[in-house]
């Protein structure tokens, strides 16, 4: 059988805290073993994500052993899922999760736990693709030997992602988003008849899918930042998987530039890829995205049934004060790049005159107030007013009658 090189693979921090693993599974009698991504990445040579380890048994209870022989940082449980975080004294975070057989009550739905500390073989039919099945003991008697059961390893090799069963996608329909985000970040194809299962699952898909069931997927895959992911999240009609159509002529290209053209937080970027999903069509009822999500998609209904035409830059200024600073990307995305851009460099645009230089000037409080401000702050967006003696020169020259 394979066997890997973990220390020649692994980095000395990350081999310290997986030996320290290997001791206490030893001492105990429990088996361990790395298994998913990090495997997979090891053997594609790819900078290591997470290190995840399973426990064939009770992971709480290793996990409890572990702490109690050995110095770490912090160690953290999941009560609902049989699961515990461990960071070690240097540095490095291992997740562990028992075995356990999962069953879905119905299609779509999150899976039900029914049996833990179940075997390796009953643990890997829950797991989405083959190249995320491989697995690499730990355990004395079969050190650092690969144990493939799904035939994994000819797919890495091949560069080809396939479903472990044919009612994957029924049963978690976030594989397909992460399927797209794997092909995007590893270069791989879909194997073919996974492709077709795929396809013939977004003919019909499953109605109202919540975004908290595939919302992780969908901030990983728009997270990497790739053009490609969206023009391959519309040609593969993924949107499908939400009740929508997508039917505008936008690319990942286009949205791509919309970092260069603007400052995007880090975290918006998913939002940035995501949110025009929505453009054209209303939001189904159990989507679940937040009251800001939605009503940055609402305003993107807005100005694409409305297309408002501005004036100058104060009624620039007056459209998108209120609303969310993705909203006015987005118009520039949609609609006209060089209105949003004016938008965004006179968004912090405030007149420096107060209540009490209009009272200097011999103005009584009123509504007259709330008119002059506006006025000035239009003729200073629109022509420019460079300091407050320029505004109090305004004034009086508009206002001269109404002191």
């Amino acid at each position: 059988m394979k066997k890997v090189n973990l220390r020649e693979k692994l980095s000395t921090e990350v081999f310290e805290a997986i030996s320290e693993c290997m001791k206490i599974s030893e001492i105990c009698g429990i088996k361990i073993y790395l298994v998913g991504g990090i495997v997979r990445d090891i053997l594609l040579s790819k900078r290591l994500h997470d290190v995840d380890i399973t426990v064939e048994g009770n992971a709480k209870e290793f996990v409890e052993i572990l702490d109690c022989y050995i110095k770490t940082k912090s160690v953290k449980y999941n009560e609902t899922l049989p699961t515990a975080k461990v960071v070690f004294s240097n540095g490095v975070e291992i997740d562990f999760a028992s075995t356990r057989q999962e069953v879905y009550d119905n299609f779509g739905d999150l899976p039900r736990i029914v049996k833990t500390g179940c075997s390796l073989e009953e643990d890997i039919k829950r797991r989405d693709f083959t190249v995320n099945s491989l697995i690499v003991s730990l355990n004395k008697e079969n050190l650092f030997e690969l144990i493939d059961l799904t035939n994994g390893l000819e797919d890495l090799k091949n560069k080809k992602l396939r479903i472990l069963h044919k009612k994957s996608f029924l049963d978690d329909p976030s594989r397909m988003i992460r399927g797209l985000k794997f092909a995007q970040r590893l270069n791989f194809t879909l194997e073919e008849e996974t492709k077709k299962l795929q396809e013939e699952y977004l003919k019909n898909p499953l109605e109202n899918i919540p975004l908290k069931r595939v919302e992780k997927e969908i901030v990983d895959l728009f997270s990497l930042n790739f053009a490609s992911c969206f023009d391959e999240f519309v040609a593969q009609k993924l949107y499908k998987i939400f009740g929508v159509d997508f039917t505008e002529k936008i690319t990942g290209f286009d949205l791509k530039m919309a970092l260069f053209d603007y400052k995007i937080d880090e975290n918006d970027i998913w939002r940035l890829y995501f949110l025009p999903v929505f453009s054209k069509s209303e939001i189904p009822p159990k989507t679940n995205l937040t009251v800001r999500e939605k009503k940055i998609v609402e305003n993107i209904h807005e100005f694409l049934k409305n297309k408002p035409i501005f004036e100058d830059n104060f009624s620039i200024f007056e459209y998108f004060k209120d609303k969310d600073y993705l909203s006015a990307i987005f118009y520039g995305i949609f609609i006209n790049k060089k209105i949003a851009k004016k938008y965004f460099k006179n968004k912090n645009t405030k007149i420096e005159i107060t209540g009490n230089d209009l009272i200097n000037e011999g103005f009584e409080q009123g509504r007259i107030f709330s008119e002059i401000q506006t006025a000035v702050l239009k003729e200073k967006l629109n022509n420019g007013l460079k300091n407050k003696n320029e505004e109090l020169d305004f004034v009086r020259k508009n206002y001269p009658n109404k002191r």
